[in-house]
């Protein structure tokens, strides 16, 4: 999945099957950042950014056995602001 940054138009964030989300600036051409799910690498399906704070992004995962959402702060990203569970993806 890709999503724009709204507050930054240069910035994209990109997620992967294997579970990483890389963050480019693409102005500057370069990866910026990138993280995953700090209990295991599971496959993020869609990613979303908070179009008020420029710094925050969701990322989800539709893992049958265990869905997750997470809400990164990308100032702290060595692991999520928040994680959602249980719920049906």
């Amino acid at each position: 999945d890709l999503a724009w940054n709204a507050k930054t138009q240069h910035i994209l964030a990109a997620a992967s099957n294997n579970g990483w989300t890389v963050i480019w600036d693409l102005r500057g051409k370069r990866e910026i950042l990138q993280f995953a799910n700090p209990a295991g690498r599971t496959p993020v399906s869609s990613i979303a950014w908070n179009p008020e704070l420029a710094t925050q992004i969701l990322t989800a995962s539709e893992d049958d056995a265990a869905p997750v959402i997470m809400s990164w702060d990308l100032r702290n990203a060595h692991a999520p602001e928040k994680t959602l569970t249980g719920h049906r993806k």
